[in-house]
Formats: structure tokens, sequence, C-alpha cells
């Protein structure tokens, strides 16, 4: 011992258990929520393209040919 004010301290090592807070899953599920949202979206796309193609075909049906027709 040093001096007499000097304590023993012993080291205690205290287990700590790894915890994820739900980052991983949150991570996961972002991923296929992106995923999704990605899909959805080209649904909507071509639901799009769709409802404009029939909107052109029917305003075509309800002209004279003359009007688009150019060859």
């Amino acid at each position: 011992m040093v001096g007499i004010n000097t304590k023993n301290q012993t080291i205690i090592k205290i287990a700590t258990a790894v915890v994820d807070h739900g980052m991983e899953a949150a991570t996961r599920t972002g991923y296929m929520s992106t995923q999704k949202s990605q899909n959805e979206d080209r649904v909507a796309d071509k639901k799009r393209e769709r409802t404009f193609a029939r909107a052109v075909a029917w305003i075509r049906a309800q002209l004279p040919a003359c009007l688009y027709n150019y060859g």
C-alpha cells in the first residue's frame, strides 16, 4: 500500500445483454416496404397507361378519321 487512504477496489465485470432495439428488424421491414412501394408504383403507372390508351382510343372513335390519320 502506498498510503493510509488507499482503498482496494475489486473490478466487477457485469455482463451486458446485446440489444438490437429493433434496428435490424426496422431495416429489414423498411427494405420490404420500399420494395412493396416500388411495386405499387409500377402497378399504378401501368394502370395509368392503360387508362390513357383507352381514353385516346375513345377520343379517336369519336372524331372523323381525317383528323388523326396522316398516312
